[in-house]
C-alpha cells in the first residue's frame, strides 16, 4: 500500500494536540518518543522529524525485507527491540533504525538494509549471536561498511569528522 506524503503528514499531525499547551509544558512526541518543551523548543521541528521517522518505516515496509519486523521510532521502541538476543534479526533491525534516526530518517542517503546488514555482519562491534546466525550470513554475505562505526550507526561522513576513512 502506497501511502503519499500528505496522508503521512495528515495522520502526524492528529497525533499532537490541536491547541497549543501551556507554555513551557514537557511534552513527549508521539511518534519519536523525544521530549521537548511546548513553546520553548519548536514544535515544526518535532513534526518534520515525525513525518520523517513515518515516512521512514512506510519505506521500510515497501524495501525492506518481509520477514523484518515494522521499524521502531522510538528510543523505547528501538532499544526494545536492540535486546532481544532471541532474533538477530530484530536486533539489526534496530540497529538500523538507530542509525537512521541519527540521520534524520534520511533512509533515500543512507545505505539500504541489505548493504548495511552486510556491514553490520563484517563489523567487530557487532555482538556474536548476530554474527553467528548461519541464515543472516548466507542472505547477506558479510562486506565491510564505510562509515559504520562502533555503535553500528552509519555516518556518511565520518571520515570528515575523526580524519580518518572507516
Amino acid at each position: 500500500m502506497d501511502i503519499s506524503y500528505l496522508d503521512i503528514e495528515r495522520r502526524v499531525l492528529e497525533r499532537f494536540p490541536t491547541e497549543p499547551l501551556r507554555y513551557g509544558t514537557l511534552f513527549k512526541n508521539p511518534v519519536t518518543g523525544a521530549e521537548f518543551c511546548w513553546g520553548a523548543d519548536p514544535v515544526a521541528t518535532q513534526i518534520g522529524e515525525a513525518v520523517r521517522a513515518t515516512r521512514a518505516r512506510e519505506w521500510f515496509y515497501r524495501a525492506g525485507p518481509c520477514d523484518a519486523p515494522q521499524l521502531p521510532l522510538s528510543w523505547a521502541e528501538i532499544e526494545a527491540m536492540r535486546f532481544r538476543e532471541d532474533d538477530p534479526l530484530c536486533h539489526i533491525v534496530a540497529h538500523f533504525a538507530g542509525s537512521l534516526r541519527r540521520q534524520h530518517w534520511d533512509y533515500e542517503n543512507h545505505p539500504s538494509f541489505e548493504e548495511y546488514t552486510r556491514g553490520v555482519l563484517a563489523s567487530e562491534h557487532t555482538p556474536e549471536f548476530v554474527k553467528a546466525d548461519e541464515e543472516l550470513r548466507k542472505k547477506y554475505p558479510p562486506r565491510p561498511l564505510r562509515g559504520l562505526g562502533r555503535g553500528l550507526c552509519w555516518e556518511h561522513d565520518r571520515e570528515k569528522h575523526h580524519g580518518v576513512a572507516v
